[in-house]
């Protein structure tokens, strides 16, 4: 649904009231970890290990509103295909005694920024660009093989067993906002608009607030290059 109401709202402002509405592509790499690593565990519990990589790319559609020579609106759908692990040690969850745990989960993400682009000189293309962004992890696939070792006044027992599930209890939540800043340079050739830029991300809700393991880093950097089409003009 919010994709849909994104690009309503960028077409009808288009049409409406703007000089120029460009659409294109976005992509390029984000810097870091999806996920931070963290490990937790007790004495009588185990532990359990968490570990993340950082995403090779990300990539979606752009559009593009300007408002005027100085200001524009922009939004974009950009997708990430991400992953964490973990594995450890528990004692008494799947069954008596000492358990061995790997773990792997996949998941689709995607970010709906919405910028209001700021270009300070008319005559350079330099732009700034500030606006809220929501992220959606959709497509979750977690698995989780472990072997248990126990005795119960007899001779030690080994059990190994599989999960497989698409709701894994340490992800339930599915929606997570932050804020967004850029600064970027467009080159154009004709109606074409090349436009490599810098993005800052504040995640301002993570996926268990104050609680760990399994968390976003709150910053996140990516260097992105945006190719655009005017396809109106006033």
């Amino acid at each position: 649904m919010i994709p849909r109401h994104c690009c309503l709202l960028v077409l009808t402002a288009g049409t409406i009231y703007c000089q120029a509405l460009h659409l294109g592509v976005q992509g390029g790499v984000p810097f870091g970890d999806f996920f931070s690593p963290a490990l937790i565990g007790g004495l009588n519990e185990g532990f359990l290990y968490y570990n993340s990589k950082p995403v090779p790319y990300t990539v979606g559609p752009i559009a593009e509103v300007q408002l005027s020579h100085r200001f524009g609106i922009e939004g974009s759908v950009l997708y990430q295909r991400c992953h964490y692990t973990y594995w450890g040690q528990l004692i008494n969850t799947f069954s008596p005694g000492v358990a061995n745990v790997w773990s792997k989960t996949t998941s689709n993400a995607w970010s709906f920024p919405i910028l209001l682009n700021w270009h300070p000189l008319r005559r350079h293309p330099l732009y700034f660009g500030t606006g809220p962004v929501i992220r959606n992890l959709r497509g979750l696939d977690q698995v989780v093989d472990y072997e248990s070792t126990y005795s119960l006044g007899g001779p030690i027992t080994t059990k190994t067993a599989g999960i497989e599930t698409s709701n894994p209890p340490d992800l339930r939540k599915r929606w997570y906002p932050g804020l967004e800043v850029s600064a970027g340079w467009h080159f154009q050739f004709s109606v074409i608009y090349v436009s490599p830029e810098i993005r800052y991300t504040r995640w301002t809700a993570n996926i268990a607030e104050g609680q760990r393991p399994l968390q976003f880093p709150a910053n996140r950097i990516e260097v992105l290059v945006g190719i655009n089409h005017r396809i109106l003009a006033r």
